[in-house]
């Protein structure tokens, strides 16, 4: 997984077998890439002795063929036994093990020497021992170039945000995971004062005072916050339209009624303003499609007050 050579083509499924599959099976290639993409591996033709290392993206074919039986992208890995590894694994509390959690449920990298890993399953003694077991069971991405790993997909955001549920360990995480729980409730009531102080609340507590007066910060916090989402949503950031990009998009899953999230994040302007950039995109066709509620998350931080708000209306789509 983390250096494997010319095997590095077929440790899974491809893009062009997933896409005869989805095909075949009238299923949409892009969802089965959203839920199980994300591994690239370098591989080249041992054959050719002139061949190059080239990228080759790789899906998780159990997964894969899962939802090709049931008709339906879901998180398949926690219904096998690995789930409970996961769970003993990053209840194991080395140093910043909880920094590096935190980034890789908000999409960010860590960086990692994956040498000092000793292939030792049962004696993982440090932080980047942990990860590199991880990424050897499938759990991490590795990008051997910049030495970085990262989670690959949904599946796996959700397995990490599950397992985080039940962390005895790390129980600050587990809180905010709950947090977020009721954050979402706050939202789809409309309770803008509640989703406001929340977001300021995890914003305090979890970035820098270096950082604070970031934008990407912001991003950041607001990925961390509504953490929770993935029981109910798929999560897409900076969805293209006509006009730009939406910061954040929150899809309902299929089985649930629940509303459409549209999320516009603004700096030191006005949540009208962030509002009104939403209304005046070209969705695509991905919302365009949504026959359901749609509610507008308009926040915005003002730099001087350190200060957050938020406005929430509800939108249809004509």
């Amino acid at each position: 997984m983390t250096q494997p050579g010319a095997l590095g083509g077929y440790l899974g499924f491809n893009d062009e077998d997933v896409r005869i599959l989805a095909k075949k099976h009238h299923m949409s290639f892009n969802e089965l890439k959203r839920w199980y993409y994300g591994y690239e591996m370098d591989s080249f033709d041992w054959r050719d002795p002139n061949s190059i290392v080239q990228k080759v993206a790789i899906y998780n074919p159990n997964s894969v063929m899962s939802a090709i039986r049931e008709r339906h992208c879901d998180n398949y890995w926690a219904k096998t036994e690995s789930f409970e590894s996961l769970q003993r694994y990053i209840d194991l509390d080395f140093n910043n093990v909880k920094e590096s959690l935190e980034n890789l449920i908000t999409g960010k990298e860590i960086r990692l020497n994956v040498l000092r890993f000793g292939n030792d399953l049962t004696d993982i003694s440090e932080n980047e021992e942990l990860f590199t077991l991880l990424i050897h069971l499938g759990y991490l991405s590795y990008d051997r170039t910049n030495r970085r790993a990262t989670l690959p997909n949904q599946e796996i955001r959700e397995e990490f945000v599950e397992a985080l549920r039940g962390s005895k360990s790390h129980k600050e995480l587990c809180e905010l995971v709950r947090a977020s729980d009721m954050l979402l409730e706050a939202t789809w009531q409309m309770d803008e004062e509640t989703v406001a102080k929340n977001i300021e609340k995890v914003h305090n507590s979890k970035v820098a005072p270096n950082f604070y007066n970031n934008e990407q910060a912001l991003r950041s916090t607001i990925r961390l916050a509504y953490l929770g989402a993935i029981d109910h949503y798929i999560e897409i950031q900076e969805l293209a339209s006509g006009k730009g990009y939406a910061d954040i998009v929150l899809i309902p899953r299929r089985y649930t009624d629940n509303p459409l999230l549209v999320i516009e994040l603004k700096w030191n302007k006005t949540v009208k303003a962030a509002i009104n950039q939403i209304k005046d995109r070209d969705y695509p066709e991905i919302l365009q499609s949504f026959a359901g509620e749609i509610l507008l998350v308009g926040i915005n931080y003002d730099k001087d007050s350190k200060k957050h708000s938020c406005k929430i209306e509800k939108y249809t789509i004509v």
